[in-house]
């Protein structure tokens, strides 16, 4: 559904909205955008990739500069590429915490081929940091979850932020509206029914969690062998 749409479904299916007085339009899409925004959390919706240039001797990256759309990590990790042996490799996940307790000269270490990672708040850290044998464009690459971009115009889709509709999501836009009424409907002091819509919307993400991460394609196509044919088991009770 695009932005114009969801908001008149919500209007219909809460009569105490439906006045523009009441909920302007522009209140609405914030609220619709902050509802996307919570939905992609929840759900690991957009799980995604990309690269960023590893730049001789340095350590930190801010997050926000090369990987603009980053949400949270996703398990996979980062990767870097090693261009002597012309190899992707995954680095050891790590803090910083971790690298001063095991490794108290890291700060001190010499460049070289990065082999750990940590991230905090808004940075990325290579340990070691990358030395210029190493270092090279789109060396570094990051699987993770990306944040809902807003809709910013009435054609445009949930999470996109644009014209463009994500058909594995199409099913699941309508949840918005119970984050929506959640907090329409603690705005206007009815707590109970604000508690209600905001149970119901947590309950339809978790369980849409499960669905997206469901692939039937990778369950084995198992058959019994020998079926019909005896000989298979020949031997198969003898002692």
């Amino acid at each position: 559904m695009t932005l114009t749409t969801l908001r008149s479904a919500f209007r219909l299916y809460t009569p105490e909205a439906d006045d523009t007085d009441v909920l302007s339009d522009p209140n609405l899409n914030t609220l619709l955008n902050l509802a996307a925004q919570a939905f992609v959390n929840i759900t690991d919706c957009l799980p995604t990739d990309d690269t960023f240039t590893a730049i001789t001797s340095q350590q930190n990256y801010n997050i926000s500069s090369v990987l603009t759309g980053f949400g949270k990590i996703r398990k996979e990790g980062i990767w870097f590429y090693n261009v002597s042996s012309t190899k992707w490799k995954q680095l050891e996940s790590s803090t910083i915490a971790y690298l001063n307790s095991n490794y108290p000269a890291w700060l001190n270490a010499s460049a070289g081929l990065p082999l750990r990672y940590y991230i905090e708040g808004d940075r990325i850290g290579l340990d070691p940091k990358p030395s210029s044998t190493y270092a090279g464009t789109n060396y570094v690459k990051v699987f993770y979850y990306k944040r809902s971009t807003d809709m910013s115009a009435d054609t445009h889709y949930p999470f996109s932020g644009s014209t463009t509709q994500y058909p594995h999501l199409a099913d699941y836009e309508e949840v918005l509206l119970d984050w929506v009424k959640y907090r329409v409907k603690q705005i206007g002091g009815k707590a109970g029914e604000a508690e209600e819509a905001k149970t119901m919307f947590y309950t339809k993400c978790l369980k849409i969690k499960q669905e997206l991460s469901y692939r039937p394609d990778l369950i084995p196509n198992f058959r019994m062998r020998g079926v019909g044919n005896l000989s298979h088991f020949n031997g198969v009770f003898e002692k």
